[in-house]
């Protein structure tokens, strides 16, 4: 039987990105805790579930996305991630 695996891309970034862990860097100084704690959750979720098919899915992050649009207060109690998050 086919399963198709859906992952929340934005939650495992989120995750990663507030996760405890010291801030990992390369030998050039790029941050690079979040891509790791990212990659090895989906390699691990990936591994365990066994897909066929496997679709992650991210949100926008412009402020005229669809659900912002419908639900203002979407994501209205969240952290700010900044700068170092990278995706705005």
């Amino acid at each position: 039987m086919n399963k198709l695996l859906l992952v929340d891309g934005n939650f495992l970034l989120s995750r990663a990105f507030f996760s405890p862990m010291l801030d990992l860097q390369s030998s050039t100084g790029e941050r690079t805790k979040i891509v790791f704690l990212f990659l090895k959750e989906l390699i691990h979720i990936y591994e365990e579930v066994q897909p066929s098919y496997a679709l992650c899915v991210f949100d926008c992050p412009r402020e005229d996305c669809w659900r912002r649009l419908l639900y203002p207060a979407y994501k209205a109690n969240r952290k700010e991630k900044g700068k170092d998050f990278g995706l705005d």
